[in-house]
């Protein structure tokens, strides 16, 4: 199974760009963050009509996600259980045998703002959903943007970043306690050639 994530930044404008690197690669599942539309403005029809389904849980200006696959999603969560909030972040689907989990991770701005407390609280929320998932699926899969370098190496200027927002040590943390929940974390990520020369033109 080939599954692919990518963080869009507006599937309004970077739809042909999309749609163009599925016919390429032609993924089982993709799954887009921050496609900052209302669902009725998701091109479903789009996806349709190259041969995929198509859900989203989207959020007019701001954040939103979606999942595409060959077979049909099935089963879609889009919030956290006992988890009050108002921003479109995770949408949760079983496809094929495969409990598909795909996140926008909030940033947090900063360590001293608001944004970074509600960034950990959704941390939280989320490690709790995962062992509730557990419960009732065997075949895991979590992917998307996780706003949080796991390690320094994974950072330009390990020293200026410090223990800034997406370094800080509760960030790395709460990784740490989901990757500890039994989940296999790839070391390296290859990216695709095509897909590369399609964001250079975006």
């Amino acid at each position: 199974m080939k599954i692919a994530t990518w963080n869009v930044n507006s599937l309004t404008v970077r739809l042909e760009h999309v749609l163009e690197w599925m016919e390429s690669a032609e993924p089982d599942i993709l799954a887009l963050q921050e496609i900052k539309q209302t669902n009725d403005m998701f091109p479903a029809d789009a996806f349709k009509e190259i041969g995929y389904h198509a859900i989203s849980n989207g959020q007019k200006t701001y954040n939103g996600v979606a999942l595409i696959s060959k077979q049909k999603p099935k089963n879609n969560l889009t919030e956290f259980s006992d988890y009050d909030d108002s921003q479109s972040r995770i949408l949760i689907s079983d496809i094929g045998n495969v409990r598909i989990m795909n996140l926008y991770v909030p940033n947090g701005q900063s360590v001293e703002s608001d944004k970074y407390i509600y960034k950990l609280s959704w941390l939280k929320a989320l490690i709790k959903h995962i062992k509730s998932e557990q419960e009732k699926y065997k075949d895991i899969i979590i992917l998307g943007d996780f706003n949080i370098a796991p390690e320094d190496r994974d950072v330009y200027d390990p020293e200026k970043w410090g223990e800034e927002v997406l370094c800080s040590p509760k960030e790395r943390q709460a990784l740490s306690k989901i990757t500890g929940l039994g989940f296999y974390v790839p070391e390296n990520i290859v990216s695709n050639d095509d897909l590369s020369k399609l964001m250079e033109t975006s």
